[in-house]
This record gives C-alpha cells, structure tokens and sequence, in this order.
C-alpha cells in the first residue's frame, strides 16, 4: 500500500472485499451480476512513549546544570550515557520529577542527592523514539529569504537557502507549512517571531534564538504533526534556545546530533514540549515540563 510523504511505520494493514451483486434493469441486458471491489489501507503505530526528555549522547557531563536551574518534569527523563558522571547538577541545582516517575541513567550521576526521586542508575538505553520520522523532501532553493533588523514582515514556507536573521526591532510572522534552512537560523535582541503550525528544518546551518520573543507551535496534522524544530541528524552544530520567559515552543524539538543550550521558562506559563537531542545544558533559570498535547505519531512529553 501507498505510505505517507515524511511518515515511516512499522506495518500496514490492508483488507479487501470483493462481492457480486444482482443487477436489475441491466439483467434485460444480459448483465446480471456486477462485480464490485473495494480495499482499504491503514498504518499501525506504536503507543506513547513517556519520555519528556531523551539526551542520546555518551560521555561525561551530558546532562548537565549551571545557575539556579530547577528542573520539574511530570514525564521521565533518559539519559544514554554509560558515564559515571553522565548526568551533572551544579551547586543546589535541583530535578523533580513527579506523577510516579524519575531519571532513567545508563551510567551515574554527580550531584544526585538533589534528584528527586532518587535516579534510576545503571539502566537500561532507551533508543531514539522517532528513528522513523522521515526529512522532510528538499526540491531546492526557490529564492525564499528572511533577514530582517526592523519593521513588521509575514515569510512563508519555503526552502532558505541563506541565513535566516531576525534582529533589532523585527517583528516577524510565520505562516503555517514547512520551513526548510539550508542556512543559519538566528533570532537575537528584542527581535519578535510568532509562527502557528510550523515545522524548521534546519538542514545543514545551527539554530540560535538567544533572545526577542519566540512563540512557535507545530501543525497538528500531516506528515510533521507536533513537529517544531527538526535538525537534520547528520547536523551536529549546537541549538541555543536562551531566550528566557519569552521563549514559547510547543512540540517536538529534535536535535539527534545536537547539544542544546537551553536557558530560561516560567514554571507558569511552560508551554509543552519534548525534547530529543545528543547532549543539553540547562543554564540560568528554571525548566518546566508537562505532558505535550500534540505529537508526532508516539512520544509525548516536555522539558522547558
């Protein structure tokens, strides 16, 4: 059967009837039966994962804290890393994970007393929960570009085969659809974006949105269903996202190959969101999270 642009699946179900039918006025004809076909085609999915928050990286440190950062999560955090000091809280950093769950570590972690519950160590890895989700078709540049320092502007979905720069007193709207960025995309100052339904690409460039406001929410149907920030998994440049209180993405950030430095959310206003990445850094705030209401095919979760 026929797959979905972006989706992969585990398997497909197909049923197919087929029937004769009487005919009446035709059986003057000669026609007395008629022959009638019909099949149907559905995709089959795995349940819901619970993770907020899957780090996939090794070594030491890939988890780690630095500045006032309290992390509370309502669904489990993973943590790959075989290392002794994979996951690294600084000074009174704190993670509180609540609603019956905790820190899944494959190795250790420095500063565990200020988990709470106390860390699952030696654990088991969990894999990359969306290895299926399928980058988005690049049919190449068509002349789509956006680097603004002022003024209000609407962009469109589009393939940015420059950097995308939204500074100084821009004031910026997406239009739903998907974005794809060969480019940097870099979000500074008091530079304001707002975009609902849309999903971000970033093919072979980094994201930076270190400032301004940010409020973007994912599709919520289609191939990208929950999906906001997809960086390509051959992509490792670093994802900053440090934009404090006024950074608002909802869904799906995936970073397979990425750190993200990640700075800021009000335990208030903490929009959902997940997180998969290669190694994070909380800084300088506090990190909320919550189950997420829009996902892509499986995972929920978020950490903010």
């Amino acid at each position: 059967p026929p797959g979905v642009s972006g989706v992969t699946t585990d398997y497909w179900i197909q049923a197919s009837v087929s029937e004769s039918l009487p005919q009446l006025f035709s059986a003057i004809l000669g026609v007395k039966t008629m022959q009638v076909n019909t099949t149907v085609s559905a995709t089959a999915t795995a349940g819901a994962a619970p993770g907020a928050l899957y780090v996939l990286g090794n070594g030491a440190g890939t988890l780690t804290t630095n500045g006032s950062v309290t992390l509370n999560s309502a669904s489990d955090i993973y943590v790959n890393s075989n290392d002794p000091s994979a996951v690294q809280l600084s000074g009174t950093d704190a993670v509180t994970v609540t609603g019956g769950k905790c820190v899944h570590v494959v190795g250790g972690c420095s500063g565990s007393s200020h988990i709470s519950p106390a860390p699952v160590t030696n654990d088991t890895a969990r894999p990359d929960p969306y290895t299926k989700m399928q980058a988005p078709s690049d049919p190449g540049c068509d002349g789509s570009w956006a680097q603004f320092n002022s003024g209000s502007h609407t962009i469109n979905p589009g393939v940015y085969c420059w950097d995308v720069d939204i500074s100084g007193s821009a004031s910026v709207t997406m239009n739903p659809g998907t974005y794809i960025m060969h480019g940097d995309v870099s979000i500074g100052t008091s530079g304001n974006v707002t975009g609902n339904g849309v999903t971000i690409y970033v093919k072979s460039g980094q994201c930076s949105m270190s400032g301004g406001h940010v409020t973007l929410t994912p599709p919520t149907s289609g191939a990208y269903r929950g999906v906001t920030i997809y960086q390509d998994r051959s992509n490792s440049h670093q994802c900053t996202l440090t934009a404090g209180t006024n950074q608002k993405i909802t869904g799906l950030v995936y970073e397979p190959a990425a750190k993200v430095s990640h700075c800021g959310g009000s335990a208030g206003a903490a929009p959902d969101q997940t997180i998969v990445c290669n190694k994070i850094a909380f800084s300088a705030g506090t990190s909320v999270s919550k189950t997420a209401t829009t996902v892509y095919t499986a995972t929920k979760g978020m950490c903010q």
